[in-house]
């Protein structure tokens, strides 16, 4: 009875050896692979630089229409830019296009009441 005792034990001891073996596998596959990627990383070269895409060519902006305003005021609308200048007939307001320099739109302002006009 005793035999069959022991060989019932060892019999049970098969499978746990067998999961301590591939666990040890692993550890070492696992410390190996780590090991690996830190020496790569110490001795890999370093990646060439990105090259920049040239930056957009922006037109220069037209000079203020008139001899001599000066601008009271700015303001950025929807992505365009209002430049307001202040020449001593009510004024002028200007709506430039920052990505192209371009003026896109001028608006003279009523010289009595000083809106543009059709504002409420």
């Amino acid at each position: 009875m005793r035999a069959l005792a022991l060989v019932q034990a060892k019999d049970d001891l098969r499978g746990l050896k067998i999961l301590v073996s591939v666990l040890g596998v692993a550890i070492v596959l696992g410390t190996t692979v780590i090991i690996g990627t830190i020496i790569s990383r110490l001795y890999a070269k370093p990646a060439a630089p990105s090259i920049a895409a040239p930056a957009a060519q922006v037109a220069p902006a037209a000079p203020p229409a008139g001899g001599g305003p000066r601008i009271a005021g700015m303001a950025a609308v929807g992505g365009k830019l209002a430049v307001w200048l202040a020449d001593g007939q009510g004024g002028l307001i200007e709506i430039i296009d920052p990505a192209t320099g371009q003026i896109t739109a001028r608006i003279r302002p009523d010289a009595k009441s000083g809106t543009p006009p059709g504002a409420p």
